[in-house]
């Protein structure tokens, strides 16, 4: 399916796709794909990566403009353990109580969040919270 890019749109991924940028692979993808210098197989060929990562960012290009090609952020792994109000209930718990035990953080904890903690996880958000 051709593909037809405006002037902004191609003058932002030139500037996008100079080889000291990060991610200027997909850009200058798009913009040798939308000229039709290559076709999606040697455009994968010449990148070393799949005809589908290929279709993909043209994919995105197609919805999302210039801006859709950039990457997107990452979640960053899994949810603490505690979530942020009880955090703060405990950084504000450990500010009045600084001889607090692991031990009663650790059931003050679990009278909190309603789940069982163990006296090194408890230490853990001592530390953490604390720290901050």
């Amino acid at each position: 399916m051709p593909l037809t890019i405006s002037n902004s749109d191609r003058a932002a991924l030139r500037v996008a796709a100079q080889p000291l940028r990060q991610h200027f692979q997909r850009f200058d993808c798009v913009l040798r794909f939308a000229e039709g210098q290559s076709t999606q197989f040697q455009l994968a060929t010449r990148y070393g990566v799949t005809p589908r990562c290929v279709a993909s960012w043209l994919h995105q290009f197609r919805e999302g403009g210039v801006p859709g090609l950039w990457p997107k952020a990452h979640a960053g792994g899994r949810r603490p353990l505690l979530d942020e109000g009880v955090q703060v209930k405990f950084r504000a718990r450990l500010s009045t109580h600084r001889t607090i035990t692991p031990k009663q953080a650790k059931l003050w904890l679990e009278g909190q969040a309603g789940r069982t903690f163990k006296a090194t996880q408890a230490r853990y958000w001592m530390r953490k919270l604390l720290s901050e």
